[in-house]
């Protein structure tokens, strides 16, 4: 199976809700010396290459995980818009039980999608 070498830990749809009306966000990298505000597309912020590939040989890791956080985000995405689009109106977003399902799965997932997580758990390994 050919696996995703460009891993978003912040995703796109996430991303693309801070984006002008060309698409494109605007952030400070504040690894630099100087903090620049820098311009981007979301395609191109918050992605590592190989962030889920282990570094050692005693791991064989077999699950795609990229792949697993891509239909979470699938799952999540209208629930995102449902509640972007309840806030937007002035309104409290209305979820369902299911719904509080997905988005708390989300919320997890995405603690565990940081670097600094991803550092900690290859270390623990």
């Amino acid at each position: 199976m050919n696996k995703t070498r460009r891993n978003h830990y912040v995703p796109q749809l996430l991303l693309s809700e801070f984006t002008d009306e060309n698409g494109i966000l605007f952030f400070v990298n504040n690894c630099s010396q100087t903090p620049v505000v820098k311009s981007s597309s979301p395609t191109n912020l918050f992605v590592k290459r190989d962030l889920y590939r282990h570094d050692g040989e005693l791991i064989n890791v077999t699950t795609d995980i990229e792949e697993q956080f891509g239909k979470l985000e699938t799952l999540f995405a209208p629930i995102h818009q449902e509640i972007i689009g309840s806030i937007r109106k002035g309104l409290t977003p209305e979820i369902d039980s299911s719904e509080k399902s997905i988005l708390i799965d989300f919320i997890v997932a995405q603690s565990r999608r940081t670097l600094d997580q991803r550092n900690r758990m290859r270390k623990t390994a």
